[in-house]
């Protein structure tokens, strides 16, 4: 379980690096987060200092970059969207890359047990994004029930604050490549998270 303070985070995956080096570790692979900011690196984004640890290493690496899992989808009041027949968020234009844990565990056993992979970087996203109107879309052919979507500046949610700070939109095609199949779609995603 990681940490939740980065600073213990970094200093973490700092040790892990040392230890490699230490150990005369040939190739690491290390998950990191989908598009990170270009240009200066913040002093607060673990894993592009984690990266930029593990290339000064010189050791072999591979990194995963993930996109933001679906399961973000159950903070935004599915339910209560069902029930009210609106889903209501925060105003932007919001765009998502998101995907499921299971296609990503199954990109990276792909990497793990396949050669082709020393020295790449994968962003492991889906090929097209969606926003909060096919959500609304998506849930109301599972439900039965019109569903629309609407903005309300009123709404606080410490979820918009994060995805206003991460790149959400952007896309790749390198896990369905990996995967050998195309990414489960946002229907068959929902129903984890929904009892219909």
């Amino acid at each position: 379980m990681e940490h939740p303070d980065d600073n213990v985070r970094l200093n973490q995956h700092t040790e892990v690096v040392h230890a490699a080096l230490k150990a005369g570790v040939k190739h690491l692979l290390y998950t990191s987060f989908a598009f990170p900011p270009k240009g200066q690196i913040p002093t607060n984004h673990v894993h592009l200092l984690t990266e930029q640890m593990i290339l000064k290493s010189g050791i072999d690496y591979t990194f995963l970059r993930n996109a933001l899992y679906m399961d973000f989808v159950d903070v935004l009041g599915l339910k209560e969207a069902i029930q009210s027949g609106e889903l209501i968020t925060y105003p932007g234009n919001w765009l998502f890359n998101s995907v499921t844990r299971k296609d990503l565990a199954l990109a990276t056993a792909v990497v793990l047990t396949t050669t082709g992979h020393l020295n790449q970087i994968y962003e492991l996203t889906a090929p097209r994004s969606w926003d909060f109107s096919e959500l609304a879309e998506v849930l109301s052919e599972l439900t039965g029930k019109r569903i629309v979507h609407r903005q309300d500046s009123s709404i606080q949610h410490w979820i918009y604050s994060f995805l206003g700070k991460i790149d959400t939109a952007s896309t790749s095609k390198d896990m369905e490549r990996l995967m050998g199949r195309p990414v489960t779609s946002l229907k068959e995603s929902l129903f984890t998270f929904l009892q219909v």
